[in-house]
């Protein structure tokens, strides 16, 4: 199996596993409900690895990246974070990246980082439901 495909079956495994690997082991850091979120100019049912983000209580990840909420802090409904990130593929390359997080509602959100603005609504607890 080549890198590639290798990593992308880590993705979906991640993705699908993380539920059930999640549930009642963090506290919500952020008054969102736990499971799938996806760009709202995609509708849930073509939802992807690729643009999807999956929160679980004090991560949110991508399908290649799992990060950790640190050094929260809240102001009204804006949450701001460093998340404490790895690519899933390679454990070794740990980064840093801010966050920040305007909750519309507890299904949805804005998510602003350095590569741009987003607007995200909840699909499902797990990937592939």
């Amino acid at each position: 199996m080549n890198l590639l495909n290798r990593a992308l079956l880590t993705s979906i495994i991640v993705l699908a596993a993380a539920p059930a690997l999640a549930q009642g082991k963090s506290k919500n850091l952020i008054p969102l409900e736990r499971g799938i979120y996806e760009d709202v100019e995609i509708p849930c049912k073509q939802r992807s690895n690729a643009s999807a983000k999956s929160f679980w209580g004090d991560k949110l990840n991508n399908s290649r990246t799992e990060c950790k909420i640190t050094k929260l802090k809240v102001e009204g409904n804006v949450y701001s974070f460093t998340g404490d990130c790895a690519d899933i593929t390679d454990e070794d390359s740990r980064y840093t990246l801010a966050h920040q997080v305007t909750v519309k509602d507890k299904k949805s959100f804005t998510l602003k980082t350095e590569d741009g603005t987003t607007d995200y609504r909840w699909c499902a607890y797990k990937m592939f439901d």
